[in-house]
């Protein structure tokens, strides 16, 4: 089964998760919106190449 990034927004701390295989990252925000969140957690994923679904892409830091 492919990978895919699990994306969380918090509503109380403004915050987005993004979960992917066994790593987790917070970007802490605060942001105006979910759509904002989510918008930045997609472009943190984009950059750290976990838009591919299988991980072949995947650029480790």
């Amino acid at each position: 089964m492919p990978l895919a990034p699990q994306i969380i927004f918090d509503v109380v701390t403004k915050s987005v998760s993004i979960i992917f295989g066994d790593e987790l990252v917070t970007l802490k925000g605060p942001f105006a919106s979910r759509t904002e969140a989510m918008a930045a957690a997609m472009e943190e994923c984009a950059r750290r190449g976990w838009l591919g679904g299988d991980g072949v892409d995947r650029k480790d830091e």
